[in-house]
């Protein structure tokens, strides 16, 4: 860890240093684009100002071979003219020259100034490359010092890095060699428990496989007693069933041929009534024992307290009740159900019978008419009291029936 962290800190010193030679470099070109563009302009404004000089020199010389040409001309002209020219041709001469020299001296003031200017920039120039080199000289050598250094403490911590990697790979063999050896020893106790588990496995299959070919074995057995149970037990309720369809199908033709018997007793008590009503009665003679009655105007036919065929209706409705009632039992090996609903069955008909006979009665306060003709006075009185309960007792749990006014032999 040690060797890492100081390996790290000489990079880090590396890259400062390599920061530091990027930063002189920049400044080096720097420094030398700026010079050049000074010498480039230095350059130019020398050719411009010796350009200059040149058209001067060359102008100043046309004027002096031109000066030449008039001073012939003049000099020939004087020497043609007359005498007293030749002062005012000296004093023109004169003033040329002088023309002439002020320009010269003009020029060479020029050529002292620009040479004054390039003494001067070449100087700032000259100074300035010495600065730079001032300062470059001592910063370029502790660069390489200090890279001579980190070379140095690279090459002893790469001395170390590589001793520390030999006695480590002397570690590794060590535990390589140790791993190997307890590797070879973990396989072969591994292989010895992989065969006993094996073994034990094997066992277990064919015990298992055992176990499977008797429970199949068993399921199977179990499975041909229970679809014979089943069986047994369908053909049972298959007869118990076509038992009770037999017993309710003779029950049905029972209760039709009651029906039959119960319409026809009301159509015969029916018929006596108003036979009674029609013959009988005109023809009664008072028996001495009863005060003299009143004439009454008798109807011809008995007053129904209900009509035939809402009797019928009824009936017919109390039957298919009846019959969805015992369509609806679940209960299939049950005698002693089957004779009770038999006699439940019977005592509603007899009711129903009993309840026609007296709906089908015309009372008088109580009294009904028979459907049977009179035997003796007191039989008939006894009846009559009889029926008056039955009555009574119908009246208290069915709705009320209208009664005829007839007051014959209320007072018997």
């Amino acid at each position: 860890q040690s060797i890492n962290s100081q390996l790290q800190e000489h990079f880090k010193k590396n890259s400062s240093l390599a920061e530091m030679v990027t930063g002189y470099k920049e400044e080096m070109a720097t420094f030398f684009h700026d010079h050049s563009l000074a010498l480039s302009k230095l350059h130019k404004d020398s050719s411009q100002m010796f350009s200059q000089l040149q058209n001067n020199y060359e102008s100043l010389q046309e004027q002096v071979e031109l000066t030449k040409m008039a001073q012939k001309t003049g000099r020939a002209q004087l020497i043609t003219l007359l005498q007293n020219q030749l002062s005012m041709l000296d004093h023109q001469a004169e003033q040329n020259f002088s023309q002439i020299l002020e320009k010269g001296g003009k020029l060479k003031k020029n050529i002292n100034d620009v040479q004054d200017n390039i003494i001067v920039q070449t100087i700032g120039l000259v100074n300035s490359t010495t600065s730079q080199q001032n300062k470059m000289i001592p910063a370029l050598d502790d660069l390489s010092q200090e890279m001579r250094q980190s070379s140095h403490d690279n090459v002893n911590i790469l001395l170390e890095s590589d001793n520390h990697c030999k006695n480590l790979n002397s570690s590794l063999k060590n535990t390589c060699q140790e791993a190997t050896s307890c590797a070879e020893m973990t396989t072969a106790e591994i292989g010895c428990i992989v065969d006993q588990q094996r073994a034990f496995l094997n066992s277990q299959n064919k015990h298992l496989q055992n176990m499977y070919k008797d429970l199949h074995d068993k399921c199977n057995t179990s499975e041909a007693k229970v679809t014979e149970h089943m069986r047994r037990q369908k053909e049972a309720e298959d007869v118990a069933l076509r038992r009770f369809l037999d017993h309710l199908q003779n029950d049905q033709e029972m209760l039709t041929k009651q029906k039959d018997l119960l319409l026809k007793e009301a159509e015969d008590g029916l018929t006596q009534i108003n036979g009674f009503l029609t013959e009988e009665l005109k023809t009664d003679l008072p028996t001495g024992n009863t005060p003299q009655r009143k004439d009454y105007c008798y109807p011809v036919t008995a007053v129904k307290t209900e009509p035939r065929d809402l009797l019928l209706e009824k009936l017919r409705q109390k039957q298919m009740e009846l019959t969805a009632t015992l369509k609806t039992t679940e209960v299939l090996d049950e005698d002693s159900l089957d004779e009770e609903i038999i006699r439940e069955t019977n005592e509603s008909l007899y009711s129903e019978k009993s309840y026609l006979e007296t709906s089908l009665c015309i009372q008088t306060n109580g009294v009904p008419f028979f459907q049977h003709k009179r035997s003796v006075k007191k039989d008939k009185e006894n009846k009559a009291a009889f029926f008056l309960e039955k009555a009574k007792e119908e009246d208290s749990t069915t709705p009320s029936i209208p009664k005829s006014k007839y007051p014959l032999r209320a007072l018997n």
